[in-house]
């Protein structure tokens, strides 16, 4: 599944705040087709992973990831995985 941009961004984007888009934890490791579990050991051998954009509401803390840099960090893994 491939995730670019949703309805949402084009609304928030109209509205002039162009932040790029980030995803959860779960929606990058659905993208790069393996398990949150796997996704974190990777994040955690492989050095130069984004860090997360932390976001509080109240108690609650959701974590985001810039979904452009951890495409690109993904994609330097991988090419070290074949080389």
């Amino acid at each position: 599944m491939k995730l670019g941009y949703r309805p949402t961004d084009a609304a928030r984007i109209r509205a002039g705040n162009t932040r790029p888009p980030c995803r959860t934890h779960a929606e990058l490791a659905e993208e790069f087709g393996i398990s949150g579990n796997a996704l974190t050991a990777t994040m955690a051998r492989h050095p130069g992973a984004p860090p997360p954009n932390l976001q509080k509401h109240g108690y609650a803390k959701a974590t985001w990831y810039p979904a452009a840099e951890m495409r690109a960090w993904w994609a330097r893994v991988q090419a070290q995985r074949v080389a």
